[in-house]
């Protein structure tokens, strides 16, 4: 019986390790988040990263993934909904993603983050 409860406690740990969100309120400052997909069985390494806000300029969202070995940069300004980037085809172990500031100078910005998960799905 405590078998069974340590390993319900062990995935449940697991599958919550593999998301993250970063809410930016000051546009002007640099925000960085890294997370690690959950262990298998609990995962199917999907790499989603979905941004939304609103920007009176440019910024860029930088994406290093599986340990620094891929990267990706993808231009942020005014009004972002919606915008996903990675899938369910792209497997990678972590994902670090960077907030970096451009010419804006007021807005907001939502990033959600999973690594191992699809977003789409909660």
């Amino acid at each position: 019986m405590l078998v069974c409860g340590a390993i319900v406690i062990v995935a449940g740990l697991q599958w919550s390790r593999g998301h993250g969100i970063i809410v930016v309120s000051d546009v002007t400052r640099a925000v960085q988040q890294t997370i690690k997909a959950p262990i298998m069985p609990f995962r199917n390494g999907a790499l989603f990263v979905a941004v939304d806000g609103q920007l009176d300029g440019d910024a860029t969202l930088q994406i290093t993934s599986n340990r620094g070995r891929d990267h990706r940069t993808e231009v942020l300004s005014g009004t972002i909904q919606n915008k996903t980037i990675g899938g369910a085809e792209e497997w990678v172990d972590d994902i670090v993603v960077r907030f970096e500031p451009g010419s804006a100078k007021q807005g907001h910005v939502r990033i959600q983050m999973a690594c191992g998960k699809n977003l789409k799905r909660n």
